[in-house]
């Protein structure tokens, strides 16, 4: 597998012209999904917004996550030999514990009861189980994505949420602020 130089674990060294190609790849990603991205971007943070008003909305959004880094975790320990995933052994912060203690700070000890998955969720994790069959590596990319998107949208979320909801910025959020 060739390894991207960001999943590259420190002891591991990658020579400069992979750093090269990977700069001009996630460039080239960049300007070709910026329309994309400037879309889903406003779509999301109206729905975010919209969801920081009401707890059981935002917890029903919580469990959506939690499913879909449930299933993309378990992945990544099934696949933990795999060529691809072996730099993240020991290196990936895991979201699923922080998204469960999230769910029982709004939902309650009997938090698994009270949340579901919709449609999206089920064929979104539907997707990513044929592309796990197919190659455990293209997970890569989802798990790359969502976890930036939570690093880098992450303490802003957490903060809204705790604005909104009126809670201590302390209790609110951990999967989402977690870095």
């Amino acid at each position: 597998c060739d390894t991207p130089r960001h999943l590259v674990a420190p002891s591991m060294p990658a020579d400069d012209t992979a750093v090269a190609e990977d700069r001009k790849l996630s460039f080239r990603m960049k300007v070709r999904t910026r329309k994309i991205h400037d879309t889903a971007d406003a779509l999301t943070n109206v729905k975010v917004a919209l969801a920081c008003t009401d707890r059981s909305l935002y917890a029903r959004g919580l469990g959506w996550f939690y499913y879909i880094f449930t299933h993309l975790e378990s992945a990544l320990r099934r696949h933990a030999e795999h060529p691809c995933f072996k730099p993240l052994n020991g290196l990936y912060i895991e979201r699923a514990p922080l998204f469960e203690e999230d769910l029982e700070y709004f939902l309650g000890k009997e938090w698994k009861e009270k949340i579901s998955k919709n449609r999206a969720v089920d064929q979104y994790i539907e997707h990513l189980q044929r592309l796990e069959s197919q190659d455990p590596a293209l997970l890569l990319a989802f798990l790359y994505h969502l976890h930036l998107a939570f690093l880098f949208g992450g303490q802003a979320i957490r903060k809204v949420v705790a604005t909104s909801l009126r809670l201590p910025t302390a209790a609110a959020a951990a999967a989402a602020a977690a870095a």
